[in-house]
């Protein structure tokens, strides 16, 4: 449910093994104007992981160009074998 999700950090439903590619996904849009794909394991209630693929894109403030958030949309992948 969304209240089992409020104030939980996304990178704690991450499998261990590809926190460190997401992070850079976020930082990398966070630094750039392009929008990134990362695809990842997200744990799932029952414990199991399953992939995702995430775009992440930076949103600016149009007059001083400051990154104001970093926007993330997530869709099951259905990917089998780890991205390269």
């Amino acid at each position: 449910t969304p209240a089992e999700l409020i104030g939980k950090r996304m990178a704690s439903f991450v499998h261990p093994e590809d926190v460190l590619r997401v992070l850079a996904g976020a930082a990398g849009a966070a630094a750039e104007a392009s929008v990134r794909t990362v695809t990842a394991r997200y744990r799932c209630k029952d414990g199991t992981y399953a992939w995702i693929d995430q775009r992440l894109a930076r949103v600016t403030d149009a007059d001083t160009g400051a990154v104001l958030e970093i926007r993330v949309v997530l869709r099951e992948s259905g990917a089998l074998v780890p991205p390269e």
